[in-house]
């Protein structure tokens, strides 16, 4: 027996890995939403990737003598490679894993160990409420996310989880994953992806044959909405990824593989043309700065000289 079987017979349940990077400002919160889980059986693996904004020091002086946490620290290698050291060390029967900046309901490990013990399913998730920088629950119908949440919910339970991942990720986040410690070593962990590790994990999941199914009736993780969510800082990058990960996964004379490459190009045409017209934007304002410095300096030097006109 290894030492991974003979720590899971010890009597962990749930290994949460939390992925760190620069999340001084979350991580704390993310943190004690694990330590207050009306289920206890849990540990708790803490990957910091290279953060330079104090997470380090911040961990280790608050967390550091925790009996559950374990903490590691790595040079930066990316979210998908945090998450599999974390799994690779993990001695529970479940992985969930929960990014830094988000945070579990209290409930959300005991109705998933319990759902998932009578179930066994490749895959299970909740229902997530958006939340902002400041921990504030965006509830407007009229938010731009809540409206696509909602069309991605409704699709999936019309059209059930392969069609639904036509539309893009309903389960939003790596946050909100939940399975058996075995997937890990199934599916070889995530992919060395900057935007789709997760959407990529669903869809090699989706293509073996295994469920993906949705826990309870109401939201059991908070997402946290803020400047530096990952998928808002290249939105055409993460299409291109996205469209790769198809190509290699489904034949191209699939009609599923065909419809979904035909959306995801049609957005990408939409992308961009957003992304040159932000790029022109951009340049147009850095035309503008220039105009208005040399503007600045020229009216310095008239002033200077006025001045010395006047002395």
């Amino acid at each position: 027996m290894d030492s991974r079987e003979n720590q899971v017979t010890q009597g962990i349940d749930v290994s949460v890995v939390i992925p760190s990077y620069n999340h001084a400002l979350f991580i704390v919160d993310a943190i004690e939403s694990v330590i207050q889980q009306t289920f206890r059986s849990w540990e708790l693996i803490i990957v910091d990737d290279g953060s330079t904004d104090g997470s380090c020091r911040l961990l280790e002086s608050k967390f550091g003598l925790h009996n559950q946490i374990k903490i590691i620290f790595q040079n930066n290698q990316g979210a998908h490679h945090a998450i599999n050291r974390g799994m690779a060390l993990a001695s529970g029967r479940y992985i969930s894993i929960l990014n830094s900046d988000d945070i579990y309901h209290p409930e959300r490990l005991q109705k998933l160990v319990n759902y998932c013990d009578q179930n066994p399913v490749g895959l299970a998730f909740t229902l997530v409420s958006p939340i902002d920088a400041n921990g504030v629950i965006i509830n407007a119908e009229g938010h731009p996310w809540c409206r696509l949440y909602a069309r991605l919910i409704r699709e999936l339970q019309e059209d059930g989880v392969k069609m639904a991942l036509l539309t893009g990720n309903f389960a939003i986040t790596t946050s909100n994953f939940f399975f058996h410690s075995r997937l890990f070593l199934e599916l070889g962990g995530f992919a060395n992806m900057r935007y789709n590790h997760d959407w990529d994990f669903m869809a090699r999941l989706v293509h073996k044959g295994m469920t993906l199914e949705c826990v309870g009736d109401g939201p059991l993780l908070s997402y946290r909405i803020h400047g530096g969510n990952t998928i808002t800082q290249n939105t055409l990058k993460a299409r291109l990824e996205l469209k790769r990960i198809l190509r290699s996964l489904i034949p191209p004379a699939d009609p599923y593989c065909a419809r979904l490459v035909s959306r995801i190009e049609l957005n990408m045409r939409s992308i961009r043309r957003e992304h040159e017209v932000r790029l022109l934007t951009q340049q147009l304002a850095q035309i503008e700065n220039s105009r208005l410095h040399k503007l600045e300096r020229l009216l310095a030097r008239l002033i200077s000289a006025f001045r010395r006109l006047f002395v």
